[in-house]
């Protein structure tokens, strides 16, 4: 009896056997690059160093440690008019008191962070974004958030603004390309409507300029994804300012759950006006600073490389900033300066999304697998692709032409990046991907 029921047992086996043995022969999904349909061209991916808008010194270790390990040449920074200017150097704005103008504490210590990334770590664009402004700059002063600019203050603003950029400029040879007021659409502290800011960039031009610098505003700095179009729209339908306008500029907190549509409407209207796209805040959730404990997971790492892959895939960013390359949102430990997951994954991306890639085009016939390619100078092409799904997937990658690939593969399993070299047959080669899964593919 036992070798009857040994015998049925394998009978009923074998078929299951023989058709894994021919299911795996067939790849559980493709990957096709098409490197002539080509996208926008990387200029950096880099961070903000914004802690003079949170802390009493600008410069911190973990800044330090990114700026050594990322080499960023286009950075994000917090100018503190609150400690610029805290009282009105004088009754007039078309004259300048210079004793009125802070250049200790807090500031002094952004200034000289600011002439060491040039001279020391090759930063070449500098964007200075305003997050708050002195109480007597405002009508609500005893509002923490969507506090408003007095109109009749306008020219005064304009004046801190300028003389700041002249002292930057003057005395620590540091030109700042690009200004912002942060997340003036919501009011994260200052708030301008969209004809408000027109009227603002109005009454400012001709202060800044008088005061002996040129500048340029970011067209937007929007808080949200969804929330770019309309109002930087508003703002590029007023012919009068366009000329002062730089790139389109928003930031990509709660973006999880919004379609790719949401991401191509900023790049079509970056084709619209002829204007760069930059996303100056890099991130999804933007009270991970009341969960600390989250940093250092892998998660964090997992749910970043989802929003990069939106924000560089279809809404033609040129530029980022991640949030941030200091201890604010940090990629590493401030004691120990331990790399986290998400570090680890930013490096990687960094590496292979460095200035002057191309963004390719990238079908795939599963879209559990989300691609996002790139070729660079020198034409070798690079792949970062994520498994989504909770399946390990055998994934078939086609139009590779070099003898071999390197990968780098991280994973909710296993968080460190493991690199393995595949080899090439025929411009084919196969590739396991765990379930929700980081890979960097890269010609060897």
């Amino acid at each position: 009896m036992k070798t009857i029921f040994l015998l049925i047992l394998t009978l009923i086996l074998q078929p299951v056997t023989v058709s894994a043995q021919l299911f795996s022969k067939k790849a559980d999904a493709k990957i096709s690059l098409q490197p002539q349909l080509t996208f926008q061209t990387i200029e950096n991916l880099s961070g903000n160093y914004c802690q003079a808008n949170y802390k009493d010194k600008a410069e911190d270790a973990v800044g330090q440690f990114t700026l050594n390990r990322f080499k960023p040449t286009n950075v994000r920074f917090a100018i503190p008019i609150r400690q610029w200017e805290p009282q009105n150097d004088n009754k007039s704005a078309s004259e300048v008191y210079w004793p009125g103008f802070k250049d200790t504490g807090v500031t002094e210590s952004l200034f000289r962070m600011l002439k060491t990334m040039k001279n020391r770590h090759g930063v070449k664009t500098f964007t200075g974004s305003i997050w708050d402004l002195p109480d007597w700059m405002v009508a609500n002063p005893e509002e923490r958030e969507k506090r408003k600019v007095k109109p009749e203050m306008y020219a005064e603003v304009a004046e801190s603004i300028g003389t700041f950029l002249r002292h930057a400029k003057g005395k620590y040879g540091v030109e700042i390309n690009y200004i912002s007021f942060n997340e003036a659409d919501g009011g994260y502290q200052i708030q301008f409507s969209a004809q408000e800011m027109i009227a603002f960039i109005k009454v400012a031009v001709p202060i800044i300029e008088k005061i002996g610098v040129s500048v340029k505003f970011l067209t937007g700095d929007v808080h949200r994804t969804d929330a770019t179009v309309p109002y930087v729209s508003e703002l590029l339908a007023d012919e009068s300012i366009r000329k002062y306008l730089g790139p389109i500029s928003f930031h990509s907190w709660w973006s999880n759950t919004l379609s790719e549509t949401a991401f191509e409407k900023i790049a079509d209207l970056g084709k619209q006006y002829n204007l760069p796209i930059w996303c100056t805040e890099v991130g999804y959730n933007a009270f991970l600073w009341k969960t600390p404990e989250a940093h250092p997971t892998w998660l964090n790492a997992w749910e970043i490389a989802k929003i990069y892959h939106r924000v560089l895939r279809y809404s033609g960013a040129v530029v980022t900033h991640y949030w941030t390359f200091q201890d604010n949102f940090p990629l590493v430990s401030a004691d120990t300066l331990t790399t986290y997951p998400i570090f680890q994954y930013t490096e990687r991306l960094i590496k292979h999304f460095k200035p002057g890639t191309v963004i390719i085009d990238a079908t795939t016939n599963d879209p559990d697998l989300w691609v996002l390619a790139g070729k660079d100078p020198k034409g070798k092409l690079f792949m970062q692709v994520l498994n989504i799904s909770d399946w390990s997937k055998e994934v078939e990658i086609d139009n590779w032409k070099a003898k071999e690939a390197t990968a780098a593969l991280s994973s909710a399993a296993a968080s460190s990046f493991d690199t393995q070299i595949i080899k090439v047959k025929s411009d084919k080669f196969r590739i396991n991907l765990p379930p929700r899964s980081i890979a960097f593919l890269a010609m060897s």
